[in-house]
């Protein structure tokens, strides 16, 4: 006697207890839209009281048990950021919108404020000086016109982030706002 059984996890992280014999299983997460594929089978076989036995230990599907996870707004995907430590990129569904989130942990230890980072960035990258930001209390902005993106520093002294924004403009400001919402869940 063959059984299969799926169970799922937090994060729609796949769990897979046991599964039949070559089964071809295809899961589908419907919230995040993703496939997992590759899914390890098992066979339940009888033990001699005639009950059927099976591994208690889960695996988790081959597809997923390398990736890490990462909070993610839903119409966005998220990634590693290539070029910066500690930050992920995000591009809105429609490919409009692109937000770097830093951790600037260089700061820990540092009475930096987001005032003071905003404006020694926005030198260092001849920038626009920066303004407070209409977006998140406490934090300061500044656009580089030849980048074409706008940065906002928020945080506390010695824990400060940085958000660059790409595509910002009055069709976005909605998608921006909701992102910004996002963030603060988040934190």
């Amino acid at each position: 006697m063959t059984m299969s059984i799926l169970t799922k996890g937090l994060l729609g992280l796949c769990i897979v207890p046991f599964m039949a014999v070559n089964a071809q299983t295809e899961i589908s997460d419907t919230v995040t839209s993703r496939t997992v594929e590759n899914i390890t089978t098992y066979k339940v076989v009888k033990n001699q009281s005639g009950k059927d036995q099976f591994s208690n230990s889960y695996h988790v599907a081959a597809g997923e048990k390398e990736q890490n996870i990462y909070p993610c707004p839903f119409g966005w995907t998220v990634k590693p950021n290539p070029s910066v430590d500690n930050s992920l990129s995000y591009l809105s569904s429609d490919s409009k919108l692109a937000i770097s989130v830093t951790n600037l942990e260089k700061t820990r230890g540092v009475d930096s404020t987001p005032e003071v980072y905003a404006r020694v960035a926005a030198m260092q990258m001849n920038c626009a000086l920066p303004v407070r930001s209409n977006l998140i209390e406490g934090a300061w902005s500044f656009e580089c016109s030849d980048e074409n993106v706008e940065t906002i520093i928020y945080g506390e002294p010695g824990a400060l982030a940085m958000l660059v924004i790409s595509g910002r403009n009055a069709d976005t400001e909605a998608s921006v706002e909701e992102f910004i919402k996002f963030l603060d869940s988040q934190s």
